[in-house]
């Protein structure tokens, strides 16, 4: 069975990460200006655990009044928004267009009011959104911070990176990233003041302990290996054997944050080995990596019947992190897909429908509907053509209907 996420980092990487956490040689210092030297060249980089981190270090040294309002694009992980509100600030969100997972520009703009005061937009499953129209409103408040979450949105050093004009930037390398590094982020912040302000925050964390990462290296080794089409079948079936949820189990265990309070969590610099690895694999990663995964998303967008099924379809740069399916029947065909052997899933990601608390914004309608209704197939390069056409004969014999 073909999973439903594959982890992308190798066995070399790993067991290169398990000396990292032998080796106490290696200069942090070091490490994170190589880091930044390589992340970018106008000297406005930071490395921070997450992009969580990264987020509520902003939020904590802007000490924006109470009540403030953060408009956030309609689809983001719950803590993203958990942040805003601990911070005493207001969620609202603006709904998305469907076919090219661009904020909507109308609704951003009607939700822009005299309390706002930073806007996020969050680029979904490895697409990239057209950022000039977004800037351009944005730009027309000067007391208006413009972030960009491009947690899924990596394409190697040479890719996108944020747009020159927003004022933080945030990419992830969590366990299920692409060019994983187990953890870490990069982001980029021109400001030279709220860079340092920033900069100063992430520094005073406690440091993660290097057996924290071992550990972690270990766990993912092993679910590296479990990954293989026919060792992950076999897994499966022994785990419903067991009466096992093993949806609930694959979530629980690739889920980054888990146990203590959220704010404790990430309000850590990320350890030593965990910054090795990420210089490693940021050196090591380019977008010609995500040559056949690229291919692969494009092959079955174009062979499904009902190519609107597929929210993002029309954005021109993608790099399918994701691949959702929105289905008016999904138990049935996640069902079919499981028996032909592609671990297909409507609950791979922590994704979620941003709601404002106060009950004001914009109705999400496209957000909603692609939160309610997708299902997300295995779509990725180690998967051979002939059997994404068996994937794709299965998802068009269900006739899925975009809603």
């Amino acid at each position: 069975m073909y999973p439903r996420k594959y982890l992308d980092i190798a066995i070399k990487d790993l067991v290169a990460a398990l000396l990292y956490c032998m080796d106490y040689r290696l200069d942090r210092t070091s490490l994170i200006r190589q880091l930044e030297e390589l992340w970018s060249r106008e000297d406005d980089a930071l490395v921070a655990l997450s992009v969580r981190s990264v987020f509520d270090a902003l939020l904590s040294v802007l000490k924006l009044q109470a009540g403030s309002e953060v408009i956030m694009s309609g689809i983001n992980i719950p803590d993203m928004s958990a942040i805003v509100l601990r911070h005493g600030l207001k969620v609202v969100p603006v709904d998305l267009i469907h076919n090219t997972l661009q904020v909507d520009i109308d609704q951003l703009a009607q939700a822009i009011n005299p309390k706002t005061r930073v806007v996020v937009v969050a680029h979904l499953f490895g697409s990239v959104m057209e950022m000039e129209p977004i800037i351009g409103i944005v730009r027309e408040h000067e007391n208006i911070l413009l972030v960009e979450d491009c947690a899924q949105a990596f394409a190697g050093c040479s890719g996108y990176r944020g747009a020159g004009r927003s004022n933080v930037s945030m990419f992830s390398f969590g366990a299920i990233k692409t060019a994983t590094a187990l953890g870490g982020a990069m982001a980029r912040v021109p400001g030279a003041d709220l860079r340092a302000a920033m900069r100063d925050r992430l520094a005073f964390y406690p440091l993660r302990r290097r057996s924290y990462f071992f550990k972690r290296v270990l766990k993912y080794m092993a679910l590296k290996v479990l990954s293989y089409p026919g060792i992950y079948g076999a897994t499966i079936r022994m785990l419903k054997a067991m009466g096992i949820d093993y949806d609930a189990f694959i979530v629980k265990l690739v889920r980054t944050f888990n146990g203590r309070s959220l704010m404790d969590l990430i309000r850590m610099q990320p350890s030593t080995p965990l910054l090795a690895l990420l210089l490693r694999r940021l050196k090591s990663y380019g977008q010609s990596d995500l040559d056949g995964r690229k291919s692969a998303g494009h092959y079955v967008i174009n062979a499904l019947g009902n190519r609107s099924a597929i929210p993002g379809a029309d954005n021109p740069s993608h790099t399918f992190w994701l691949f959702p399916l929105l289905t008016s029947d999904a138990e049935p065909l996640i069902d079919s897909l499981r028996r032909s052997g592609f671990d297909a899933a409507s609950d791979s990601t922590q994704l979620h429908c941003v709601s404002s608390e106060t009950g004001q914004g914009a109705a999400l309608e496209v957000s909603r509907n692609i939160i309610d209704t997708a299902i997300y197939l295995p779509v990725y390069e180690s998967i051979p053509t002939r059997d994404l056409e068996r994937m794709v004969s299965i998802v068009n014999a269900s006739a899925p209907a975009a809603m």
